[in-house]
């Protein structure tokens, strides 16, 4: 849950998709440039979208796959 609400913040951040690939990378090990285009796909700003873009990585992760 904590990392979840890190991964909150940056994503609500003002950073570029970039930078908030850069961040989270640090402690994921999320595949950047998935990582930045489901930003630039779904979008940062709300709940809903943090959401969509954490369960998308987390949940392959939990099914195995890396993505």
């Amino acid at each position: 849950m904590r990392i979840e609400l890190e991964i909150k913040e940056i994503l609500k951040g003002q950073y570029s998709a970039e930078e908030k690939a850069n961040k989270i990378r640090k402690f994921m090990n999320w595949d950047k440039k998935k990582l930045i285009d489901a930003i630039t796909r779904y979008g940062t700003t709300t709940d809903e979208q943090q959401n969509l873009i954490i369960n998308k990585f987390w949940g392959s992760l939990s099914k195995g796959r890396h993505t």
